[in-house]
């Protein structure tokens, strides 16, 4: 089977972790810290991950597995990581659920947010005053790019408005002038599937494995599969692999957008 409309996450990956061993060459040595406020088997997978990727780019990165009682607490952990100098601070998603998860994003320092998940960090951006994007906007930017997609004219389905996919796919698509839709759990089922059966381009991030079907995307549709969830001991996205059949452009998980989302991620340690 011809694979040459299957998205390679793994090579767009190797071209920004390129980029950043070049800018490394006249920078001091980049460190991250992960943060998970109750670890799920999934989230310490993701991160194991991250920790892998950012040591093969020579990125000193760690891990931090907290139990707070409360968000104060919480806090308090955060301001002392801050104070240790870190170039990075992530705080992984979703935290414990007593937890507030708005207060603790604004509190990573905006110079350390390169999640870009922090208001300020996400108002930059919408400004244009800073380089950094939130990963899964620099995935979508990177995708057009690489496999010559134009969006303009087209329907554009985002299916989520998460923090990590929808949100910021939706603010990226905005400052661009690209025309779109949301769709969320808020929209009825009956609109859902009729607005995706009509897109041209769907972006997902909804973390409901295989929720789209192959009778419910049109064929030639542009599908970016940016939702993933652990199932089964299995990560898996948004999209059942039989889409790929129908799909122009199709990102396969794993391997699509998440090499690309761990690079970019990194990448804004080298953005200001």
């Amino acid at each position: 089977m011809n694979r040459d409309h299957i998205v390679d996450g793994d090579a767009i990956a190797d071209e920004i972790a390129q980029k950043i061993k070049d800018l490394a060459v006249s920078s001091p040595k980049k460190r991250a810290c992960f943060i998970s406020f109750g670890v799920s088997t999934a989230g310490r997978s993701f991160v194991e991950k991250k920790l892998k990727i950012a040591s093969e780019i020579g990125i000193v990165a760690e891990n931090r597995e907290e139990n707070p009682k409360n968000t104060a607490e919480a806090l308090s952990v955060l301001k002392q990581i801050s104070s240790q100098g870190y170039d990075g601070i992530i705080v992984q998603l979703p935290v414990a659920r007593f937890l507030d998860t708005a207060i603790l994003l604004n509190a990573v320092p905006r110079s350390a947010d390169i999640d870009v998940l922090g208001d300020i960090a996400i108002n930059a951006f919408i400004n244009k005053e800073s380089k950094r994007m939130p990963p899964v906007a620099r995935v979508v930017e990177k995708i057009f790019k690489n496999y010559s997609v134009n969006p303009n004219g087209k329907k554009i389905v985002v299916l989520g408005s998460g923090r990590l996919v929808g949100k910021p796919v939706s603010i990226y698509l905005k400052i661009n002038n690209i025309p779109h839709v949301v769709l969320d759990r808020k929209t009825p089922e009956t609109e859902r599937i009729e607005q995706i059966k009509s897109a041209d381009i769907v972006i997902s991030g909804i973390g409901v494995p295989h929720y789209i079907k192959p009778d419910m995307i049109k064929e030639g549709v542009i599908l970016i599969d940016a939702g993933t969830s652990g199932e089964e001991g299995r990560i898996q996205g948004d999209a059942d692999p039989a889409c790929q059949e129908k799909a122009a452009l199709y990102t396969p998980v794993p391997g699509g957008v998440g090499p690309i989302t761990v690079a970019s991620l990194f990448y804004n340690l080298y953005l200001t």
